[in-house]
């Protein structure tokens, strides 16, 4: 009698089960597209229709035939539209654009094959796949900041909130730069239908900041875009919806630290932005009393800092630290471009401390301490009112590095004469 009752019991637990499996599989979102002979004509998750327009616009492709100027080339298409295998071809007098789309569960894959059959290089293309809309403005739009991603770095993955769904924009191929993202929207102040925007060059109408795309297209040759839109819930973060493009990353350009001394490494500002002050424009140890106007002021300076020096060398000491970084010797006269990082600029940027580095620095190697300054990937651009002035992102971010630490590596450059770390930085690289 108690086997028969312990039998019943997991045969209505495993029917409970099988009955648990079936409702969450009917209620998991679904996504759906369909074609027209036009080409994408539908995109649906969850049983909301989330496309605005489906067709695929060529905006822009630049051509360069030797050294002359690039040249527009023309964007008149023959578009053939294979519904079944769900793919979009438009042949121009140049070349062939050919975008296959692909449903993987709560997933849309969009491989874009752009062939060059012309003579001339292709140097830049500008393309536009769909225009998405949504019931509701996007929580990460706030009107002014494009949501734009360049792969140079970090994985592109670019979120659009909507509601308790969100939709996830990724870049597939981790190993290329490309640009990508929803720059706006097109149906302002509501802000609910955004174009999806593929780009290699640059793109005028987006901040200066952005790198440009090398991505040139030889005669002959071709190129291909892997992007895909993945859906789900808005709990779902991007470490679940886009992981395998983050371990895919991780796995591309793995993580090499090779450091033994782990002892503390002081941090020293030596400026600030905080403060306008007239005479010490650069915000010199945030003091309105420095004057480096005039040859008695920067003397004075020259004394500050050395007392500087000295005070964090004995705060270093209790510390039994290894060394220390500082982290604005150019000053920080320009709150747009903090911390400007290239050793390159010193004399241009600060004079008066040009004049007392090397000494500023010896302070510290004399007290046996490691030395070192803040470098940026990106390159300084000053206004030509010479009033402001920002970080633009460099075509070459390790060669830009490489080019600061060996400018700050020559031997007579006593604040960062540190040869072990540029043999370090060379063996990362490798």
């Amino acid at each position: 009698m108690k086997r028969r009752r312990t039998m019943w019991v997991a045969a209505a637990a495993g029917t409970v089960a099988i009955i648990l499996g079936i409702v969450w599989s009917r209620d998991r979102p679904q996504l759906e597209v369909a074609f027209d002979n036009r080409g994408l004509s539908s995109l649906r998750y969850d049983g909301t229709e989330l496309l605005a327009g489906g067709g695929f616009h060529v905006n822009r492709v630049m051509l360069r035939n030797g050294p002359g100027a690039p040249f527009a080339a023309e964007l008149y298409p023959q578009i053939k539209v294979d519904r079944d295998r769900q793919t979009v071809v438009q042949t121009f007098g140049w070349g062939r654009v050919e975008t296959a789309y692909t449903v993987a569960r709560d997933r849309l894959e969009l491989k874009i094959k752009t062939t060059n059959t012309s003579p001339n290089v292709i140097g830049s293309v500008y393309y536009e796949p769909m225009t998405l809309k949504f019931p509701a403005k996007p929580k990460e739009y706030d009107g002014t900041i494009p949501i734009l991603g360049h792969n140079s770095g970090t994985p592109t993955v670019l979120s659009l909130t909507f509601g308790d769904r969100r939709v996830v924009l990724t870049n597939d191929d981790v190993a290329k730069p490309l640009m990508i993202g929803f720059p706006w929207a097109v149906d302002r102040p509501k802000n609910t239908k955004f174009p999806l925007r593929i780009n290699t060059g640059v793109d005028g109408m987006y901040p200066d900041s952005l790198p440009e795309i090398d991505r040139p297209i030889l005669p002959g040759h071709d190129d291909e875009f892997r992007v895909s839109l993945r859906f789900g819930r808005s709990s779902a973060p991007d470490a679940i919806l886009a992981a395998d493009i983050f371990r895919r990353f991780a796995s591309v350009f793995q993580s090499r630290l090779r450091w033994k001394d782990h002892r503390p490494i002081g941090t020293l500002s030596l400026a600030t932005t905080s403060r306008v002050m007239r005479n010490n424009p650069r915000g010199w140890l945030n003091d309105a009393s420095i004057d480096i106007t005039d040859t008695q002021g920067n003397e004075n300076f020259r004394k500050r800092l050395l007392a500087f020096a000295d005070g964090s060398n004995s705060i270093l000491s209790e510390m039994d630290a290894q060394g220390m970084i500082t982290w604005d010797i150019e000053g920080e006269q320009f709150p747009q471009a903090v911390y400007v990082g290239d050793p390159r600029l010193v004399s241009t940027l600060a004079p008066e401390m040009s004049a007392v580095i090397d000494e500023y620095f010896q302070r510290f190697r004399d007290a046996g301490f490691r030395v070192g300054i803040c470098v940026r990937p990106q390159e300084f651009v000053r206004s030509p009112d010479g009033k402001t002035a920002y970080q633009a992102e460099s075509k070459d971010p390790l060669d830009t590095l490489r080019q600061k630490i060996a400018y700050g590596s020559q031997p007579r450059r006593a604040f960062v004469g540190q040869v072990e770390f540029r043999r370090q930085f060379d063996s990362v690289r490798e």
